[in-house]
């Protein structure tokens, strides 16, 4: 079966769990088009993105004026459709968000992906993300009469329901896949029950070779404490929270020092407000990095930090715990359903330092029977329910299930 996988930006370090799940979709004997819109420039030939480039079609490729070409070549060959197609793009424009241009292009570029579903033989379409890749998806199956499905991970779709036109795109679909039972139940919201059952939960997955049973157990050194930050550096990752925290824990004699793996617009904040409180020496942001120095960073971390205000559930949460590397994180959206209280890690309230203080210090004092027990249990709830290959196998189920 023929699967066109679309994502507004593939490959993309942040996207190396779709990287998985379409390989693991090839390995059940699926044939799986990868199509973007933009791409990370991945120069390592050594990072595993780097062999998705020239797997991709770009849709803006050779150049913009591909789009016109398409509605030219589409208005001749599928008038009505595309008609029909322009018509739901203005309704949808009535509650978007977004400007009335960026409307129009997402249209021409679901006409594009439409002529480059009927040259590969496309039989099923599937995005990844309720926003505009959907839009492009749901375009490009209103003229080419192929089925579409996409994943849902949040929070973005879960704050702008309405603006997205979620609800006519659950609609439309033949199927939609939800990471958590958290993310399923914010779309069972938007729609009328008799949707319900098109509404699938299927989970982010590592790599089976990402899970190592003979990773050793060594409980955190209390002498030089390193906790790892894995995320885009934004409001809804709360660094500010991270570093709040970081100045109450150094304040009380704990050794703590944090590395931000990521970038993004508050790293600038994160850097004045640790010269502002002499943290200058407590705190390392790397940038972005790829998923083997992620690997690398997680392996030599004492524990994760993640104090979001906002998430679906992070795939550098199934990281750290299939490291075998405790986390302290945020009560939530899905992210209680892998990780509970004091069984396989420590969740606070979102907002709150001195929670997050007190969450650590309380890992910090863990025996080592606690907490040998406490990674054991993580790292076979990960092991679980977060099999790439295992997810992959439902996938296919439902894709052949719904072949056209």
């Amino acid at each position: 079966m023929n699967i066109t996988y679309f994502v507004n930006h593939y490959p993309k370090v942040s996207h190396t769990f779709i990287r998985r799940e379409i390989q693991a979709l090839e390995q059940e004997g699926f044939t799986v088009s990868r199509v973007s819109i933009h791409k990370d420039d991945i120069t390592d030939t050594n990072n595993p993105d780097y062999a998705e480039i020239p797997k991709t079609q770009y849709i803006l490729k050779p150049s913009p004026i591909v789009l016109i070409k398409a509605l030219l070549s589409l208005l001749l060959t599928e008038f009505s459709k595309t008609l029909s197609a322009f018509f739901l793009c203005i309704r949808m424009m009535k509650t978007s968000d977004r400007s009335v241009l960026k409307n129009l292009v997402y249209f021409l570029e679901g006409l594009r992906l439409a002529q480059i579903c009927k040259t590969n033989g496309t039989q099923h379409i599937h995005a990844h993300f309720g926003t505009n890749s959907t839009d492009v998806a749901m375009y490009c199956s209103l003229v080419t009469n192929i089925p579409y499905s996409f994943t849902v991970h949040g929070p973005e779709e879960f704050d702008r329901p309405l603006s997205i036109n979620l609800t006519e795109k659950i609609v439309r679909s033949r199927f939609v896949f939800a990471i958590t039972k958290f993310c399923k139940s914010q779309l069972q919201r938007w729609v009328s029950h008799d949707q319900w059952d098109k509404i699938k939960i299927i989970r982010c997955g590592l790599d089976p070779s990402f899970f190592d049973d003979q990773l050793s157990i060594e409980k955190i050194n209390s002498e030089k404490i390193s906790a790892l930050f894995i995320g885009r550096l934004c409001e809804q990752k709360g660094p500010l929270i991270a570093m709040e925290a970081l100045k109450m824990l150094r304040e009380s004699g704990v050794p703590i020092e944090i590395i931000f793996a990521g970038d993004g617009e508050l790293r600038s904040d994160v850097e004045r407000y640790a010269q502002e409180n002499g943290l200058q020496d407590s705190i390392k942001i790397t940038g972005w990095v790829d998923s083997s120095k992620i690997r690398e960073l997680l392996l030599d971390c004492d524990f994760m930090l993640l104090p979001s205000f906002a998430e679906g559930l992070p795939v550098a949460i199934m990281e750290a715990l299939a490291s075998k590397v405790p986390v302290v994180t945020t009560r939530i959206a899905g992210i209680p359903e892998l990780v509970r209280p004091r069984e396989t890690g420590f969740i606070v309230a979102p907002g709150c330092a001195i929670e997050l203080v007190e969450a650590i210090n309380e890992l910090l004092a863990l025996n080592q029977s606690a907490y040998t027990a406490l990674i054991e249990n993580a790292y076979a709830a990960v092991k679980l329910n977060h099999d790439a290959s295992i997810e992959a196998k439902k996938i296919a189920q439902y894709f052949r299930e719904n072949a056209t």
